[in-house]
């Protein structure tokens, strides 16, 4: 009895949400910090600001994800 498992290709649609995921968020980040500032309201300036973190979290991810595709070389065995 054999059980098929196939989760297909996980790594292009993890990289594929991630890049969503950040398009997203810095694009209700720059509205968000518009709004703010348009209406002087501190309080969504700083969750414009809160938000740049979280975009700069997402973009850290997908530059880990293509730093880990790199391949290994003579001087760098960890790729």
């Amino acid at each position: 009895m054999s059980a098929g498992h196939e989760h297909g290709d996980v790594k292009a649609l993890t990289e594929s949400r991630l890049l969503i995921a950040f398009a997203l968020t810095g694009s209700f980040m720059v509205i968000e910090f518009i709004g703010g500032y348009l209406t002087e309201s501190l309080a969504l300036i700083s969750d414009a600001m809160h938000m740049m973190t979280d975009a700069f979290a997402l973009l850290l991810a997908l530059i880990a994800i293509h730093a880990g595709r790199k391949a290994a070389h003579l001087f760098r065995t960890y790729g």
